[in-house]
């Protein structure tokens, strides 16, 4: 009887060894190591996170940094610590807009301009869009 060791990739890529071993007839038999332990809740956690950054990066026009910013604020330190890098996660973003065809879009005209509102008040009070547009017709 022959007896192989094969490593095998299962679910969150967790390596889980397995011994096959064959009858004197050449059928295989299968034998698994079972776990002693829970999944990590913190690689399930951080696994969780790339989800809405994909989805988030066909569907948003925010900027690639402020797509991983806002997806990851709220987790806690050792999730944290599970995730990829900040530049691996930036690229994700990237990847994803560049195969979705979904780029962000470059105005030709101030019409065209599209402000996020926490970047509309200027330190007045006043709309920071009006401001501009007041001083561009005063210069004239």
């Amino acid at each position: 009887m022959a007896i192989y060791s094969i490593k095998k990739i299962h679910g969150l890529a967790l390596l889980i060894g397995v011994v096959l071993s064959t009858t004197n007839r050449g059928e295989y038999i299968s034998q698994k190591k079972e776990h002693n332990h829970g999944p990590d809740i913190n690689q399930v956690n951080a696994c969780r996170v790339p989800k809405p950054v994909k989805k988030n990066s066909r569907t948003s026009q925010l900027s690639t940094q402020r797509i991983v910013a806002l997806n990851v604020t709220g987790i806690n330190q050792s999730t944290a610590s599970a995730l990829s890098a900040l530049p691996s996660m930036t690229r994700l973003c990237q990847r994803t807009r560049r195969d979705a065809k979904t780029v962000l879009t470059n105005p030709n005209s101030l019409a065209l301009i599209v402000l996020p509102i926490e970047s509309k008040p200027c330190h007045r009070g006043e709309n920071f869009y009006d401001v501009i547009v007041t001083q561009m017709k005063i210069e004239y």
